[in-house]
């Protein structure tokens, strides 16, 4: 209503949505919009932690993640946080950079969005009129991006999708979305409370300054993926990393083991969250296994909180 009032009080008739001029995205699931030029992929399923760890845990773990904090501008943020508030699923698309101001990213919500409007959120100023894609979709695009990283369009299914995309991903999710270009991009498991799929490469080399080992043994991986789940006994997750053969992989496996034995002989919280960790080779991959039992996530998450880690 509100679009609508100043439409009419700017030009004095109805802001009507464009018809669509090509074919209805093609769209079956909701990682058909993550592009394959993005290297890091995380799906995290927000309705099975809200049931888990409960509401509190929730707002916490969304604070700390800061999803939609570099988009440089208040009512943006407070979007992307409305959105996440009423999601039950959440993908994140990245090619990480540097900075998190430098990173290009595709953001993916499925849930309930009745409610949520771009432009009576962030102001007719910031996002331009939709575009009617067909099949229920709208597309809203910004007229001035603040940022690499802010979202500079919104892709809208009816009231249960949503699809915010900064500026360098655009082009290859209009191509996968709008003309249904197929090709081979990330797609994290439909499984457990987290997933992730990965070409780590590039985050190796970018970690090896603040975590050289770690950081070295990422950049030698061709895929990473990983899966987690809690349950009653507590949180249990998988990390696979796909090498070139068998030989780098018990390379990287005896690097591991070395580097969690040496952790668990130290002092602090890690070796607390590490004491179940198993690492092993199996052909050209590594698997590493972790098992918290409900205590050591417990301490975790009020660590998180900024409560003691003792």
């Amino acid at each position: 209503m509100l679009a609508l009032s100043l439409a009419c009080a700017a030009c004095g008739g109805p802001d009507r949505i464009p018809p669509p001029a090509t074919p209805a995205p093609a769209f079956r699931e909701p990682s058909d919009a993550i592009p394959a030029d993005l290297d890091f992929a995380v799906r995290i399923d927000l309705a099975r932690i809200r049931a888990v760890l409960g509401e509190s845990a929730f707002e916490l773990l969304r604070k700390r993640s800061d999803v939609g904090g570099a988009s440089g501008d208040p009512d943006t943020e407070q979007l992307i946080a409305d959105a996440l508030a009423q999601a039950d699923t959440l993908w994140i698309a990245l090619r990480p950079g540097e900075a998190s101001r430098h990173s290009d990213s595709v953001t993916i919500l499925k849930g309930r969005f009745e409610k949520l409007d771009p432009r009576a959120k962030a102001g007719a100023a910031v996002w331009g009129p939709p575009s009617d894609l067909g099949a229920g979709w709208r597309r809203f695009d910004r007229a001035k991006v603040p940022s690499r990283a802010a979202p500079a369009r919104i892709y809208a299914r009816a009231d249960d999708v949503l699809v915010f995309v900064s500026t360098a991903p655009l082009d290859s999710v209009e191509r996968r979305l709008e003309q249904g270009a197929e090709d081979s991009h990330l797609e994290p498991v439909e499984q457990g409370v987290l997933s992730v799929d990965a070409r780590p490469r590039l985050l190796g080399r970018q970690l090896q300054s603040r975590a050289p080992t770690v950081g070295r043994l990422l950049a030698q991986a061709e895929r990473l993926r990983l899966s987690a789940d809690l349950h009653a006994q507590g949180l249990q997750a998988e990390l696979e990393l796909e090498l070139a053969g068998e030989s780098a992989a018990r390379e990287v496996a005896e690097s591991l083991g070395s580097l969690a034995r040496a952790v668990k002989a130290s002092d602090g919280l890690l070796p607390k969250l590490i004491e179940g960790l198993v690492v092993e080779s199996v052909g050209p991959r590594v698997v590493l296994r972790l098992r918290l039992p409900p205590e050591t996530l417990a301490l975790l998450l009020r660590c998180a909180g900024g409560d003691s880690c003792d």
